[in-house]
């Protein structure tokens, strides 16, 4: 049992029972084993057996109620009951395993900010118990801190996340913080061992639902497989219910949310899940409804209130959204993570400096976590406080440099001082502790722009299915004279999202090199629809309609070129140029020698182009 090989201890533990019928502690440990293993009947016998010998017995007592299936209230008020019960005379870890008992309750029932605070006391009395740390992250995951929840995992003992419970919970956080590879080989390890755990179905399906593109199907088959399993499990009818709503099949969602409060499922978490649902639906009106009755009737719901902000928000209420998370923040002053909510709002409207005051606030509140720290460091960044961020982030990362997004956050502030060398260096350290495809596409960006091409393609291979990853890949391609492969990377970065201009104008530049001329410009046209301020997509589009002759659309593409913001290109010249005769087939003299002037300004001295333009600009000034 020591060495977490529960099967392997059943054997021996039933010849010990058998042998001393009347030792209670191998009927004990018989059912804690019999209970890892997912015999959860045998184990509730076994449990109520001993506490009918000894009603004093904490863990048989806590045993009992972990393995009845009943509802959350009843479980709360149990586990209430066992602490007040217990506290004083149990083992610190057997008070631990109450706790635990009364933080899963809480959050069944949607107090996130009491669960969290239940089971962190259960962490603390009991750190190398999986199912605490698998609790424990659920609700940090559910208070919108995945990142501190990976880092604290990844702190512990590696034998408590070598269990099935510790997998489950590392492939949770993992989950929650995009790093879907790594969380998918935890959670399928878990599946090996406890199966029959509802569990292990609903984060394969949140792993899913987390892809991109999004793979609804296998979500929706896992939820299904996790109700299965237990027809009561009410995170997968949740998440189940809210996947159909999207799919706008709210009358079977609104069954399955009926169906849950019928078995006992609180109404008030019941309203926040489906006020969610009914936000990711795009109806942020009648999620208001929804929450506003949910919060009438507890006002202290944390969830609820965050998800009514969203709505106000997803409304076109930010001000509105804005006002209920600071009410909040004064009625709730306990809550976490409050003012983070609120400090992400005001960065999604370019709020960044209410932001970041308002996370300053937070810090002097007396939270000083690395999560806080590294997001404070971001909005820094953002707004161009580049040596700030990474006085910051150094402190972080000296500290602990597990902390999620710490190093990565220091490589992207010192590539915005200019310090390639170190930002590569701490991109490079970052993935000793985190894999997010962000951290591989920022790393083999910059490996590619420093020349490193082969290193900058594996990186780029690694950041997974991600458009912009492939279109680096495309550019390197491109740059190595590898069209064919180049326009490979391109279709797959439009076959992950179609609405990516820049996808559609590298494809058209691989065709146009190809010599396929009308399919480039059938591309360009794509982007153009995506991304409609894509000088250099006009550009191209406007010298295909010259080649076709057809000039008035031509000086369409060549005067929306020129309407937009041009960065340093080796392309603007030509476009001048371009313009300049297309002005002037159009008979448009007065543009025509200010386009071809603004060529002569950009071009080359021994630019061959030179002389046309300046014999064609003479006969336009000439009077």
């Amino acid at each position: 049992m020591r060495e977490r090989k529960p099967s392997e201890a059943i054997a021996p533990l039933r010849a010990f029972v058998k042998a001393a019928p009347d030792r209670l502690v191998g009927a004990y440990l018989l059912a804690r084993a019999l209970e890892e293993t997912q015999k959860r009947d045998e184990a509730r016998t076994l449990y109520g057996q001993v506490v009918a010998k000894n009603p004093n017995h904490a863990g048989a007592s806590i045993g009992v109620e972990r393995t009845t299936n009943t509802t959350p209230a009843k479980r709360l008020a149990a586990a209430n009951g066992l602490i007040k019960k217990i506290e004083g005379s149990a083992a610190p870890s057997e008070l631990g395993e109450a706790q635990t008992l009364r933080g899963e309750a809480l959050l069944a029932l949607g107090q996130t900010a009491d669960a969290l605070e239940a089971l962190m006391r259960a962490a603390a009395a009991s750190p190398t118990d999986p199912s605490t740390q698998l609790a424990l992250t659920e609700a940090m995951i559910g208070e919108g801190r995945p990142g501190e929840a990976l880092a604290r995992l990844r702190a512990l003992d590696p034998l408590t996340l070598a269990t099935p419970l510790g997998r489950l919970a590392l492939g949770a956080a993992l989950t929650s913080v995009g790093q879907l590879a790594e969380a998918n080989a935890q959670i399928e390890a878990a599946a090996t061992q406890i199966p029959k755990d509802p569990r292990v179905a609903l984060w394969l399906g949140v792993a899913a639902e987390s892809k991109r593109p999004h793979d609804d199907a296998t979500a929706m088959r896992k939820y299904k497989e996790a109700l299965a399993i237990d027809a009561r499990f009410l995170p997968a009818a949740l998440r189940l219910a809210a996947l159909l709503q999207r799919q706008g099949k709210a009358n079977e969602a609104l069954t399955l949310i009926k169906d849950a409060e019928a078995g006992g499922a609180p109404p008030e978490a019941l309203s926040v899940v489906w006020g969610q649902a009914l936000i990711e639906a795009k109806n942020p009106a009648q999620a208001e409804v929804v929450l506003r009755k949910a919060i009438a009737k507890s006002p202290a719901l944390v969830a609820a209130r965050t998800a009514l902000a969203s709505a106000l928000d997803a409304s076109g209420k930010a001000a509105e959204a804005q006002e209920e998370l600071g009410r909040a923040i004064i009625e709730l002053p306990k809550a976490t993570g409050l003012r983070e909510r609120l400090a992400a709002l005001y960065a999604k409207h370019g709020k960044k400096e209410e932001a970041l005051a308002t996370l300053e606030k937070e810090r002097t509140a007396g939270n000083k976590s690395p999560g806080l720290r590294v997001q404070i460091a971001k909005l820094a960044l953002a707004l161009g406080q580049s040596e700030r961020a990474v006085k910051e982030l150094e402190s972080v990362a000296s500290e602990d440099p597990a902390t999620p997004e710490a190093l990565f956050t220091l490589g992207r502030a010192r590539e915005a001082t200019g310090d390639s060398s170190r930002a590569l260096s701490e991109y490079k350290r970052s993935l000793a502790f985190e894999s997010s495809p962000e951290l591989h596409l920022a790393y083999g960006r910059l490996l590619a722009q420093t020349g490193r091409d082969e290193e900058a393609l594996s990186e780029l291979e690694a950041a997974g299915e991600i458009a912009s990853a492939r279109l680096e890949r495309a550019r390197i391609r491109l740059k190595r004279n590898e069209t064919d492969e180049a326009l490979k990377e391109a279709e797959a970065a439009i076959r992950i999202s179609s609405s990516d201009g820049r996808a559609h104008f590298l494809a058209g530049i691989c065709l146009d090199l190809m010599g396929r001329a009308d399919d480039a410009a059938m591309a360009w046209r794509k982007a153009l629809d995506a991304t409609p301020d894509l000088a250099e997509a006009h550009y191209r589009l406007g010298r295909y309609e010259m080649d076709k002759g057809r000039q008035p659309s031509a000086l369409a593409h060549f005067r929306d070129a020129t309407d937009k913001p041009l960065p340093k290109v080796t392309w603007e010249a030509d476009l001048y140029f371009q313009l300049g005769f297309a002005e002037a087939a159009a008979g448009a003299r007065p543009n025509a020698i200010i386009a071809l002037r603004r060529y002569l300004e950009l071009s080359a001295t021994d630019a061959p182009a030179r002389p046309e333009a300046e014999r064609l600009l003479a006969r336009l000034t000439k009077r």
